[in-house]
């Protein structure tokens, strides 16, 4: 093993060189017109000719995962790092209390007490002090530096401290990732979209349990960098973890195209393959199938759409002719804040701050491109086709208004107009992998299936995120993959649709279930429709859904509806009374182990012992050998988080008509014992006649608790926005649903969340949220008192019951009848 001091001698003439004395930092920092060579008067300007070269940033660390070693290797980094070849070797030390004191006393402690260790406890004991040594290094790298240090040595300083925190990280401790966290999110302080620094952080935050953030932050890499291996593999393993297997599986295939080599993104893509749900699994019949592929090709067409739009304003144009996207500075702003809210999923809003940019611009080729992809999002292809037209009238070569207006041309069933601008953008960018796509997609539509896989292959090859894309339609259709291209035994092209398939799926919520259609909730539930009737279906979906398990011949599986949190969901109709229901068939990791069933069932029996207006109801519990089935009351409507969505929010009246309601279901469950344990306003029903339904009692949270039990995270299933702070410690009482009422009508009222992402349990704890009234002037004081009571952080301050809670809000002023109704 190699020892600190060799380390120590390389370093400390390096820190030393690069040290200034006690007296120049503070003569600098008590009289600005001190220079910062020590002498006084006015500070010369160091004449260009003379000015130090920017450092030379030697090559990263391979950092193994044993401490000792690891902080070995950060040690001769730093050395070279700091190093200065033009200082003799035999400067002065650097002073203790400086900043590279610090560091110098560190390493040399860590050092000695590392050596002592190894001698007392052996190798565990040397890399338990080498991790602490990390985490002082830690602290003081996270301290402003001395102000004649170059800004590129601190951010690799901080960056590599960071990368092996990362490595070292034992498991259970925390400690490192939390250290590791903190010199990322100082590096992107000063620099918000550096590459290393985003990495590191998406790291960190994996480590500490916090998915969702480190998601975010991967993607803020891949939206730059689309092929960078390690921010795919950080997202596909969070993606895992947030139990978002389809994700997953894509971003593990990604990886994998770059690197074949790389572990842990091929067990993320083994481990999700197998609980992905595709149209085989749900066993459906082949409208229903090919209505699902549909479905599943239109939600990537859109994640496309949506990355598209976001990096459009950041990308310099790839043209010398380009049109600047425009000199007035209101039209920017309103063209940034509609890419911005295209990334928030906000698609009405980005529609809105576009049409603004129109009416101060009228003609704007951006503003219109804007608009026509909000208008693809939302799913209103024919107005995405009208501007993406007249933005290319005033562009001919605005590449980005023909994909847009490719896809919606596909998705309106014209394959002939979609493959003439798939055409011309392939024109237009030979290199690009997205234009062969759109040109594969149109000509899949045309049925010419050898010109649709050639395209796909051009794409594969030129975006390696394609092969799996291309393997996937080639398996679809049966067709050949070997090196002649021969199209062999290949299954016949469906014939295209005009209009659109979505109409066929319905918007409405069934049986009290959200239906998670990835990227296309948020769009799927403003389009509302009224839910259609599938002719002719029925007895093959039934037939189907019997020999996976057997409903029994008392239902009639009319059509599925998707896949939920707890399992698929199937709209079907109870013979014996003649009625709508929505049926859930449970997930493997419940149905399958037999003290999650046991469990399960016992939860689910007491849900359906509650019989309430304001509750759906489950009408009976299913158990058909290893098959499990709930049968719901079938809701038709809005929940309320699409509601808040379309609106941006509700008026005082509609809040307390919907949260009077959702008290009311509370109080009756609370009496019997039963807490929700998971209320938010996706979990919230507003039928068309203005009831208000809560569903997904206890349930679901159980089935949450089964699935983190499944994956062996460790951690409390749940909603965190929402979720009380002693929820997140596991334990559950009716005050915790007090809780998620006051964070609901904060949300209601002011349109965002007390604690948005990542809501963490610490910002709870000490109510470091900003006060509703904030954010609207006109709030009486009465309610803000009511939304902080309940956002307590002490379950024995909040109000005692549901009830308090709705008499408080009831007194503001009487609920009016319906104030809400879904539209």
């Amino acid at each position: 093993m190699r020892p600190f001091l060799i380390t120590i001698l390389a370093l400390a003439p390096a820190l030393a060189s690069a040290q200034p004395t006690p007296s120049q930092i503070d003569g600098a920092a008590a009289n600005p017109s001190v220079s910062q060579g020590g002498g006084t008067g006015t500070e010369t300007p160091i004449p260009a000719a003379v000015k130090p070269a920017p450092p030379v940033i030697p090559p990263a660390p391979d950092f193994p995962n044993k401490p000792f070693q690891a902080f070995g290797l950060w040690g001769d980094y730093f050395g070279k790092l700091t190093a200065d070849p033009e200082h003799p070797a035999d400067k002065p030390t650097p002073a203790p209390d400086s900043w590279f004191g610090k560091i110098q006393r560190i390493v040399q402690d860590t050092n000695r007490d590392a050596e002592k260790a190894k001698e007392q406890g052996g190798e565990h004991a040397q890399d338990a002090v080498a991790t602490t040594g990390a985490l002082a290094l830690a602290e003081v790298l996270t301290e402003p530096p001395p102000p004649n240090v170059p800004p590129q040595v601190v951010e690799a300083a901080r960056i590599q401290t960071a990368t092996m925190l990362n490595r070292v990280a034992a498991e259970g401790d925390k400690r490192p990732y939390t250290s590791s966290l903190g010199l990322s999110e100082a590096v992107l302080q000063a620099d918000p979209d550096n590459r290393d620094a985003l990495n590191t952080a998406a790291g960190a935050q994996f480590g500490l349990g916090r998915y969702p953030e480190a998601v975010r932050s991967a993607s803020r890499v891949t939206d730059t960098y689309q092929n960078d291996e390690r921010a795919l593999t950080t997202r596909a393993l969070a993606y895992y973890q947030m139990r978002e297997y389809a994700k997953a599986y894509e971003d593990a295939q990604r990886a994998l195209a770059l690197n074949p080599n790389n572990k842990p993104a091929n067990d993320v893509a083994n481990l999700s393959k197998s609980r992905v749900t595709t149209a085989a699994d749900l066993k459906l019949d082949a409208a229903h199938a090919h209505m699902a592929e549909q479905v599943a090709r239109e939600a990537q067409a859109q994640i496309e759409e949506a990355g598209r739009a976001q990096t459009a304003l950041r990308t310099p144009p790839a043209r010398i002719d380009a049109p600047a996207p425009s000199t007035d500075k209101a039209v920017l702003e309103l063209l940034h804040r509609s890419a911005e809210k295209i990334k928030l999923q906000d698609y009405r809003g980005a529609h809105e701050d576009a049409d603004r940019a129109l009416e101060r611009e009228p003609g704007n080729p951006a503003a219109l491109q804007a608009r026509a992809a909000a208008a693809s999002l939302l799913g209103e292809y024919a107005s995405a086709v009208d501007d993406a037209s007249a933005a290319l009238e005033r562009d001919p070569q605005k590449v980005d208004a023909l994909y847009t207006r490719a896809q919606a041309h596909a998705q309106l069933g014209h394959h002939q107009l979609a493959l003439a601008d798939a055409d011309r953008a392939v024109s237009l960018r030979p290199a690009d992998p997205f234009a062969y796509k759109a040109r594969a997609r149109a000509r899949e539509g045309l049925g010419d299936l050898a010109g649709m896989l050639e395209d796909y292959r051009s794409a594969a090859r030129l975006g390696p995120q394609f092969d799996a894309e291309l393997r996937d339609v080639a398996s679809r259709y049966g067709l050949s993959l070997d090196a002649s291209g021969a199209v062999k035994g290949a299954t016949p092209a469906p014939a295209p649709r005009r209009g659109r398939f979505w109409l066929m799926l319905g918007t409405s919520v069934f049986g009290g279930l959200l239906v998670a259609w990835g990227l296309l909730q948020a769009a799927v539930g403003r389009r509302a429709a009224a839910p259609p009737k599938v002719a002719g279906a029925s007895d093959s979906t039934a037939r189907a859904l019997a020999a996976a398990g057997g409903l029994g011949a008392g239902y009639e599986v009319v059509r599925t509806l998707g896949q939920g949190g707890m399992g698929v969901v199937y709209e079907a109709m109870d013979k014996a009374l003649e009625r709508r229901v929505a049926v859930k068939k449970m997930r493997d990791e419940i149905r399958l182990d037999e003290r999650e069933r046991a469990r399960f069932l016992q939860e689910a029996r007491i849900v359906a012992q509650l019989h309430h207006p304001n509750i759906v109801e489950i009408h009976t519990i299913v158990s058909e050998g290893d098959d499990l089935y709930l049968v719901f009351e079938y809701v038709e409507g809005h929940t309320i988080d699409q509601i808040i969505a379309r609106k941006g929010r509700l008026t005082i009246p509609e809040a307390q008509w919907v949260l009077h309601g959702v008290a009311k279901a509370l109080e009756y469950a609370h009496a019997r014992a039963v807490v929700h344990r998971d209320l938010k306003p996706s979990n919230i029903m507003m039928e068309k006649d203005g009831l208000v339904k809560v569903m997904d009692f206890g349930i679901a949270r159980q089935a949450k608790d089964a699935l983190a039990k499944s994956t062996m995270t460790g951690t409390v299933a749940g909603t965190p926005q929402y979720m009380a702070p002693e929820q997140e410690e596991g334990v559950v009482r009716p005050e915790s649903d007090v809780f998620s009422l006051g964070a609901m009508l904060y949300e209601m009222v002011t349109g965002t969340r007390p604690y948005p992402a990542p809501a963490t349990t610490a910002s709870k704890v000490n109510k470091k949220y900003q006060k509703a009234s904030r954010l609207l002037a006109d709030l009486p004081p009465e309610l803000e008192k009511l939304i902080d009571d309940c956002l307590e952080p002490d379950p024995e301050k909040r109000p005692r019951t549901a009830a308090e809670f709705r008499q408080r809000l009831d007194a503001l002023k009487a609920p009016t009848p319906s104030p809400a109704k879904a539209a």
